[in-house]
């Protein structure tokens, strides 16, 4: 059977003047390095983005406090909160 790795998060929030978070950040697999195609990050129903090619993705967020899923298949997903 094979093990179920978690995912590696690398985010950095930047802020813009029309009261939005831009999330950004990569998807890598934790044991490997490698960067996770397709990954979906999601902040509510229906809301959310998936990873490109080199595991990158960017989403604007409204102000405020939000908790985020990154998750993919065959691994572990991970919530994380974030306010501003």
């Amino acid at each position: 059977m094979k093990k179920i790795s978690t995912l590696l998060l690398i985010v950095i929030l930047s802020f813009t003047s029309e009261a939005q978070t831009i999330l950004r950040g990569k998807v890598l697999d934790k044991n490997t390095g490698e960067s996770l195609i397709g990954a979906t990050i999601v902040y509510g129903k229906g809301m959310g983005t998936a990873t490109d090619f080199d595991g990158n993705y960017s989403i604007s967020l409204p102000t405020g406090e939000r908790s985020v899923q990154v998750s993919y298949v065959g691994y572990k997903a991970i919530n994380k909160s974030c306010s501003h």
